[in-house]
């Protein structure tokens, strides 16, 4: 019996890797063919190739994280938050270089900077408190609160645009609003724990 189930889930995983790596060369190949196809386009147009490059960085950004996705063994979304960590500011280096407008590098880096730092700070309360999802998600209620701000506030900065009654209104309602909801979750969650 324990040999068929051993068999049974080395026949499963097997599968799952024929099917993920079917997955990752379709979309490699229509990926390439989406840039052939705009290298083309765009040369017969303007005689040179100009949006098309923004095009085929884009392709390689997505191409790039697909490869965790799809072709890492083990420890799936670490690999691909810590290749999204290191890939998007060359990206929107990139980026700004081919637009021609370097605040969209100086902007987008500041809020990648933030997202990230929230969105890691997101999977290690889920990876810290595994046995407590609600605990963790009223600590990640409070970690979108801060994001929310620095991004709001970085656009703001980088826009020469100071934060609008409206804006700060929304944004004071949405922190109410995340802190009691938080405060749910944390109450439910040491409910539970004393019920056990």
């Amino acid at each position: 019996m324990e040999e068929t189930l051993l068999y049974s889930s080395k026949s499963t995983t097997q599968k799952l890797e024929r099917v993920k790596n079917i997955a990752f060369s379709l979309l490699s190949s229509a990926i390439i063919l989406t840039a052939v196809i705009c290298m083309i386009c765009d040369f017969c147009i303007a005689g040179r190739l100009n949006w098309s490059l923004i095009v085929l960085a884009s392709l390689l950004f997505s191409w790039l994280l697909l490869l965790p996705l799809l072709k890492a063994r083990g420890r799936i979304i670490v690999k691909f938050l810590a290749l999204l960590s290191v890939a998007v500011f060359p990206y929107l280096f990139i980026l700004s270089r081919l637009v021609e407008a370097p605040m969209l590098f100086r902007m987008g880096a500041v809020i990648s900077l933030i997202s990230l730092i929230g969105i890691w700070c997101i999977y290690a309360s889920f990876v810290k408190i595994s046995s407590r999802k609600i605990r963790a998600a009223g600590i990640v209620l409070l970690i979108i609160i801060p994001m929310m701000w620095g991004i709001n506030s970085s656009v703001a900065y980088f826009l020469r645009r100071p934060l609008d009654s409206s804006t700060k209104f929304v944004d004071s309602l949405m922190t109410v609003l995340l802190i009691i909801s938080a405060g749910i979750c944390f109450w439910k969650g040491f409910s539970v724990q004393d019920g056990k």
